[in-house]
């Protein structure tokens, strides 16, 4: 038999948006607040991947500093 530890493995919890073709458009690993997972849903269903990065696009939407 083999010990516990040779079998443990761990990762990061990891979300991924893919685009109607199957196309991967954002990765967001590990854990993120109900406000900061809707506000990447918003930017992949508004498809602001395509203009600019999430920070920006953040900006440009809400104004945040």
């Amino acid at each position: 038999l083999f010990p516990y530890t040779t079998l443990f493995r761990s990762g990061t919890p990891t979300t991924v948006f893919y685009d109607e073709t199957g196309d991967q458009v954002f990765r967001m690993p590990g854990y993120a607040s109900p406000e900061i997972f809707y506000l990447v849903y918003e930017y992949v269903a508004e498809e602001g991947y395509q203009d600019v990065p999430l920070q920006n696009w953040a900006k440009l939407k809400y104004g945040a500093k």
